[in-house]
Formats: structure tokens, sequence, C-alpha cells
């Protein structure tokens, strides 16, 4: 018997009233955790030889079913945290903090209904009573990976490639989303990577009638092909340069 079995067990023995969505179904806990996880895999953020999992989940229930969960709600918070940290370790996923979980009631939510939310927050301490847990930290930061599909209609693949070098020599394969894609030092750039040569933010990849590159007023500039450029247009082979760090359009 799982974590989660023997925790709706717990809530049959105590919980006079089941949880039960509108259309009669029951909200189980494993249902909340599965939302959280969706969240895991939705904002992960891919970069560098690295994969970055949010550590920050958050899910609102409606104030009927908060209600059922407040009895053994730390509970609850903790294992579905320590369920989430399993995944991300399957998935080989990092973390930059602490994994932090909070459930709340949301007065605007119908019975049954949750709204899960994730995000990553860097060594921020938890400002809530939510349950939190030590994951491994990531030694770097590096970004992202999918758009979610309400909140762009350019599809997540576009067909544009790039190989990133760092100035050790490891490459990485990236898959460009979207029609831009921001690099630099800063853990708020979609490509975050981990050099001083590297200004925190560096220049950016656009794809408006072709592809160029811009650089953002970086300290070190941007080079394509060994000439220095403010913003030019790239072709697959082309090689670009940012501070020590390479990137390769592929064919």
């Amino acid at each position: 018997m799982n974590a989660f079995q023997r925790l709706e067990r717990l809530l049959q023995r105590t919980v006079e009233r089941p949880f039960t969505r509108l259309a009669g179904s029951r909200l189980q806990p494993v249902e909340i955790a599965r939302a959280l996880a969706k969240e895991l895999v939705t904002n992960r953020r891919v970069g560098v030889g690295r994969i970055y999992a949010p550590n920050w989940f958050r899910a609102q229930l409606s104030e009927h079913d908060f209600r059922q969960c407040e009895p053994f709600l730390l509970q609850l918070e903790r294992e579905i945290a320590q369920d989430l940290i399993r995944q991300a370790q399957r998935r080989k996923y990092d973390f930059v903090g602490a994994v932090t979980v909070e459930l709340l009631a949301d007065g605007s939510l119908r019975q049954g209904d949750i709204l899960a939310s994730a995000e990553i927050r860097e060594g921020e301490p938890a400002q809530h009573p939510g349950a939190q847990w030590e994951a491994p930290l990531a030694r770097t930061s590096v970004f992202p990976a999918v758009v979610p599909p309400q909140a762009s209609s350019v599809p997540d693949e576009n067909g544009i490639r790039l190989v990133v070098r760092d100035e050790r020599g490891v490459e990485q394969h990236l898959q460009m989303v979207g029609r831009e894609m921001r690099f630099g030092r800063g853990l708020d750039n979609d490509v975050v990577l981990d050099s001083l040569s590297v200004s925190r933010e560096h220049a950016r990849l656009l794809q408006a009638d072709g592809l160029y590159i811009e650089d953002l007023g970086s300290r070190n500039g941007t080079f394509v092909n060994g000439q220095r450029v403010q913003r030019a247009r790239v072709h697959p082979g082309d090689r670009v340069r940012l501070g020590a760090t390479e990137l390769r359009i592929e064919p």
C-alpha cells in the first residue's frame, strides 16, 4: 500500500462526509497530488546540462474541500512534497531550493475543483505554513521549457535547434520554444549561462521573418562568426558567441 492509499484510508476513517464533485465523483488526495505533479512537468526549466523543477507548489481548493483536509493538512502537504521530490528524481530534475507545498481555500472555486500552480523560487524561505522539505540543490541554473498552450499560440517546437557550448567545451542541444529565447546569467532568462563572462541579460534570439540575434547591452558583447553585432540575422551553421559561450544554429 503506497502513501496516498494509506492517506485515503485515513480520510475514510476520519472524515464523515466524503469529498464530492458536482458530477458525483470523489475528490481524493491523490488527485491533488496528480494536479501538482502535472505542474512539476509543465513548469520545468531546461538548460545546458540540467533540467530544473519548480520547488514551490500551491493547490487551491473549494472551502468545503479544504475544511475536509484541515485535520490532516500538514500530513497531506508532507506526503505530496515527498512524492514530488521522488518524481523529480526519477526524471533527473534538479531543484534550486527546498520543496514547499501549500494547500489553501479559495471561495471562488466549486466543490471538487483544484487550482494548481508551481514556480521556481531560488533559495527563498517559505512565507506560509505549508510543508517544506529539503531537496538536492542545483549547482548552476539554466532554463526553460514549456510554454503553456493558453499563454501563446506559438507551438512548443518551431524546428529551430541550437547547440550550446560552454567555456569548458561541454555541449548541450536545445530546442527553441516560442518566438523568443533570452540568454544570460540571471535566473529569469530562458537559458541561464553559468559564466562570469556572460552578462545577467546578455542577448536574445528572435524569430520574426527570419532568425535574429540581438545584444541586450552586454559587457562582453555578442559576436556572429567572429564579428561583434548589435542585431544580426543568423542562419543554420552560424556561430554566435556570448562571452565564452558559443551558440551554433543547427541545420
